[in-house]
């Protein structure tokens, strides 16, 4: 395995960790938040998943999955559901899987896709 991925395997554990003794206290200081969604680092048919409270910045959960895969993506999304709660509204690039699994998973919950990946994909001509 390469530098990069041990790195990204490390980062997610080390999460996992911290946040599996500490999910009582996070919830109950988080309250209503929004949830902001993104695939932060893609390897081979990998993606690093990075869930934060969008106000806060705090990182609420990091895991992998296959790339753009919804099957792979929506456990990580119920997963964060379980943990914290349903958000007010989502915030992510505009990766299918997470489309999908938002809208499957929270229909009622406004989703937004993020400025800056919008804005970078319309440059390309591309619908997503």
């Amino acid at each position: 395995m390469g530098e990069l991925t041990n790195l990204t395997r490390t980062f997610e554990a080390l999460i996992k960790g911290w946040h599996s003794e500490r999910i009582q206290e996070i919830r109950e200081k988080l309250g209503s938040y929004v949830l902001s969604i993104d695939g932060t680092y893609s390897f081979k048919d990998e993606t690093l998943y990075i869930f934060r409270s969008y106000q806060q910045g705090l990182v609420l959960y990091a895991a992998t999955a296959k790339m753009d895969d919804t099957a792979h993506f929506k456990p990580l999304l119920e997963k964060v559901l379980e943990m914290y709660g349903t958000p007010m509204a989502v915030i992510s690039d505009m990766q299918p899987a997470i489309i999908e699994a938002v809208k499957n998973a929270i229909p009622d919950v406004p989703h937004q896709y993020c400025q800056f990946h919008f804005i970078r994909n319309a440059g390309h001509g591309s619908g997503l």
